[in-house]
């Protein structure tokens, strides 16, 4: 009988979770004329990209949620809101708040250098595992390196290490001497997972599953370790008109820790705000992970003057507001597909916006990040200096 009993709370709570996350669109606890405008702002971002899923919740009973464009063109599939889609950078998240919770344990000293990990990186004495987290290492970022690029292009599904990723950004010249600047970069966050694999002596998959994933109950999260995807998700497209390429296969061994993560709408509503709360660290190393550092405030990609990062986290806003009142969270964008992940304290309010094609810029002004810009704008103008 329990046993029979558990087997039907599993399907009662499968269907119910199918029900709420499939339907399109829902609604509720908006004003009519507030759900008007952010249908219009949806609807003119959608004119733009392939496919979109988008979510905002604020407090425990307004919730708008969107979809729209197809999961698969060939098999004219429309796009779910429980599909599952690469997140890129917003796994860079998940990857700093496990190496924030080892220097919580005493393993490791946030401004301690990286140099006994031995990883093969010049000036390693004068880099700490705060700098790789705020993007301050003065390291050459690996994924803007030409030949890399172009291998990923032609055989996406090729195995790498991260020696060898370390390698491609080594045989660059450092960008500037450690500390000095802030300049976004992947090659940080390789780093960082080799250094939980020492410290756990574990892969920074089963890492991240067994420390974020697992306590959070992200159940449709993971840094699969095959280049395809499986289950419900959506295929990635790279639209170059008059042409649409398929990009979904991509093996997640040339990013991980980095970019390499999949996840869904429910799962990163879940994590935006357990992100921005701190809910996996105390309140003395969230404390930590909000310090700012300012990128340059000229307009450009990663940088701009309504942009800061903190320790694995960017921040978006008026920064002459506290971190209760700008919007905590992430953007991610891995070959064709774009996400944008928030949270904004002051008003218990989650954005989520998850897109299927390549974006047409880089963040700030990639296609998830503009809509979330947007669609914040209508409901918090006073948090949105943006035009």
């Amino acid at each position: 009988m329990a046993k029979m009993y558990f087997s039907c709370r599993i399907f009662f709570h499968s269907f119910i979770t199918a029900f709420i996350f499939f339907l399109t669109p829902l609604y509720a606890d908006f004003s009519p004329d507030t759900v008007a405008q952010l249908n219009a702002v949806f609807e003119a971002a959608s004119a733009e990209v392939g496919g979109i899923i988008a979510g905002i919740w604020v407090g425990d009973q307004s919730t708008w949620v969107r979809t729209k464009g197809p999961a698969n063109i060939p098999a004219n599939r429309p796009l779910l809101f429980g599909d599952k889609l690469r997140i890129g950078s917003v796994s860079k998240t998940f990857t700093t708040t496990v190496l924030l919770q080892l220097v919580e344990e005493g393993l490791i000293g946030l401004d301690e250098s990286i140099e006994r990990f031995n990883l093969g990186v010049p000036n390693s004495n004068n880099i700490t595992i705060r700098m790789l987290c705020n993007h301050t290492s003065g390291l050459y970022n690996y994924t803007e390196d030409p030949g890399l690029n172009q291998i990923v292009v032609t055989t996406p599904w090729k195995e790498w290490t991260q020696e060898e990723l370390i390698q491609i950004a080594t045989s660059h010249p450092p960008l500037f001497p450690p500390g000095t600047q802030v300049k976004y970069n992947n090659t940080n966050f390789i780093l960082q997972g080799m250094i939980i694999e020492q410290l756990m002596g574990i892969p920074v998959d089963r890492a991240i599953e067994s420390r974020v994933i697992l306590p959070l109950r992200l159940e449709n999260t993971s840094l699969p370790r095959s280049s395809y995807l499986y289950g419900e998700f959506s295929r990635g497209y790279f639209f170059a008109p008059p042409d649409i390429f398929d990009f979904t296969v991509l093996s997640p061994s040339g990013t991980l820790g980095a970019g390499g993560l999949v996840s869904n709408l429910r799962d990163l509503k879940t994590w935006a705000k357990a992100l921005a709360l701190g809910s996996l660290l105390s309140p003395s190393m969230q404390q930590q992970r909000l310090v700012r550092v300012a990128p340059p405030a000229a307009p450009g990609p990663f940088q701009g003057p309504f942009l800061r990062f903190g320790l694995g986290i960017e921040m978006l806003g008026d920064f002459l507001l506290d971190n209760n009142n700008v919007f905590l969270g992430h953007e991610g964008d891995i070959i064709c597909y774009n996400i944008s992940m928030n949270y904004l304290i002051s008003q218990d309010a989650t954005f989520v916006v998850m897109v299927n094609k390549n974006p047409t810029d880089q963040f700030p002004s990639d296609n998830a990040t503009q809509l979330f810009m947007a669609l914040a704008k209508v409901l918090f103008p006073a948090n949105c200096p943006w035009p």
